[in-house]
């Protein structure tokens, strides 16, 4: 954590879930931050085959080092699975449509802090927060 303590969105997400009624561990599962990115790309994967199966893109999140779980893309129109949550090893594995890849590689790019969370497997996803209002965004931004 921060030298300065903990980021107040932290703090507020962790009040959140408590008046969620959520227990100790869903709080320290929710609080992961992803730290550098590895994306991968299949490319003997169709992206016209809607197979909630077969992911055609990911990328793997870490914290610190440690992996701590992904974010899987199917083609659009692909019903997507719920989120699996590994409260065991600390894991979130969460799906998306390949329409939002472009999007999420972008905000784990220029966006610090970005969460993975989970409020159980119909609700899991990334977020972003703590960064000052009107900060200077990326060229893309």
């Amino acid at each position: 954590m921060d030298p300065l303590g903990p980021d107040p969105l932290i703090r507020s997400f962790e009040r959140h879930l408590y008046a969620e009624n959520r227990s100790a561990r869903t709080v320290t599962t929710c609080l992961i931050a992803s730290g550098r990115p590895t994306a991968r790309l299949w490319s003997s994967r169709p992206t016209t085959e809607l197979n909630p199966g077969i992911a055609v893109a990911g990328i793997y999140l870490y914290e610190a080092g440690k992996f701590r779980g992904y974010a899987y893309f199917y083609p659009d129109a692909t019903p997507l699975a719920p989120a699996v949550i590994d409260a065991v090893n600390g894991a979130i594995f969460v799906h998306f449509n390949l329409s939002q890849f472009a999007g999420v590689l972008q905000l784990l790019r220029e966006e610090r802090p970005v969460y993975l969370y989970e409020f159980g497997p119909s609700n899991a996803g990334l977020m972003t927060g703590g960064g000052p209002t009107g900060e200077e965004e990326g060229l893309s931004g």
